[in-house]
């Protein structure tokens, strides 16, 4: 598997604040203030998986991508919370532009300037995919654990070591949501034990699971929705970083 070199930088956020205080003073306030937001221009192509992580120095670092879609990977971590990590797939070879701020959970921010460390890696997949079908949920599914959840299964064999990615993206890309097709997914080993799931990390409603298998094994895709009787049009599409 050939992966490209960790390319790390550190800039810093500048959070402009009023020139005057304002502070217990019993009128109205009319004043300018200027915000930097952290800024990358990054040069991403299509179907790649890229690992993104930005670590805040003493805060929560907020990322977003443009054009795209960013959520934290795995649970959140009450005890590392200066740490963002997210996987990301883009649609189209383009540019892209990350941009960083720091989160604000009602609390007072001391610092007027913070910096960080974005780290962005490359998981080189395999061009042709492992699975990709164009199918559809409807009333006679078989429905996901006494659910009224219509489901499609698919096998999947991993191998240790290699990491794939499992999508489900709507047809509809209008409508599905108004429709109320909500895609997700379930991952469970050879033995039915429930290993990840995913509602909407492929954004505009989309599911999109990353695993790295730390062991040979059958396991099974179920492609499902997220509320019941949710039926609608879609694509599953597994790659990996196997070598074929």
């Amino acid at each position: 598997m050939k992966r490209v070199p960790w390319s790390t930088c550190v800039l810093a956020v500048v959070l402009g604040m009023p020139t005057s205080s304002a502070f217990a003073q019993e009128k109205d306030i009319d004043e300018k203030g200027e915000v930097q937001i952290g800024q990358h221009s990054l040069d991403l192509k299509a179907g790649n998986l890229y690992m993104i992580q930005v670590d805040g120095q003493n805060f929560m670092p907020q990322v977003a991508i443009n054009p795209g879609y960013l959520r934290q990977s795995g649970p959140f971590d009450f005890n590392n919370r200066t740490s963002f990590k997210a996987t990301f797939v883009p649609q189209q070879t383009q540019k892209h532009t990350l941009s960083v701020l720091p989160q604000i959970f009602g609390e007072p921010l001391q610092a007027k300037k913070f910096t960080y460390k974005f780290t962005l890696k490359h998981v080189a997949l395999g061009e042709k995919p492992l699975l990709k079908a164009d199918t559809k949920l409807d009333g006679n599914d078989p429905t996901y654990e006494n659910s009224k959840k219509a489901t499609k299964v698919f096998p999947l064999a991993v191998k240790s070591g290699e990491t794939y990615v499992v999508e489900m993206i709507a047809k509809n890309q209008n409508a599905f949501a108004v429709a109320g097709f909500d895609p997700y997914l379930v991952l469970k080993d050879e033995n039915g034990k429930m290993v990840m799931s995913d509602d909407d990390s492929a954004g505009n409603l989309n599911s999109r699971m990353v695993y790295r298998a730390n062991e040979d094994g059958q396991f099974q895709v179920y492609a499902t929705t997220l509320g019941e009787n949710q039926f609608g049009e879609f694509t599953v599409t597994i790659r990996s970083t196997e070598k074929k």
